[in-house]
């Protein structure tokens, strides 16, 4: 099956618009959900086209997008997540991707 339904319950449940965004991303575009078939995202392109937008420092987009992604496990949406920093030299961060794996009740 390749479409994956709206729960329009939850979605008004998510309280953090950025992780009711994500949600909503995820059912479009995460079709296939499985544990081998996990949704990645790249930070800065995911957060141009969210309501939210990009903040000029790094750290706070981070956090944004930690944040948002714990609500998501907390309403039983995404079992787990990893994050990776993409780096410029040894430290400045400019980018990070971000893999999804889905509950057994979302797969």
């Amino acid at each position: 099956m390749t479409y994956r339904s709206y729960d329009y319950q939850l979605g008004m449940e998510i309280s953090s618009p950025l992780a009711g965004y994500i949600y909503k991303r995820m059912v479009q575009c995460w079709t296939q959900a499985s544990k081998n078939n996990p949704y990645t995202f790249k930070l800065i392109s995911f957060l141009e086209k969210s309501p939210r937008g990009l903040t000029a420092r790094m750290s706070e987009n981070l956090r944004a997008i930690r944040t948002a992604l714990d609500v998501l496990i907390k309403r039983d949406v995404i079992e787990t997540y990893g994050g990776s920093k993409i780096l410029q030299g040894k430290q400045k961060v400019i980018n990070a991707e971000y893999t999804l794996y889905p509950t057994p009740t979302r797969e």
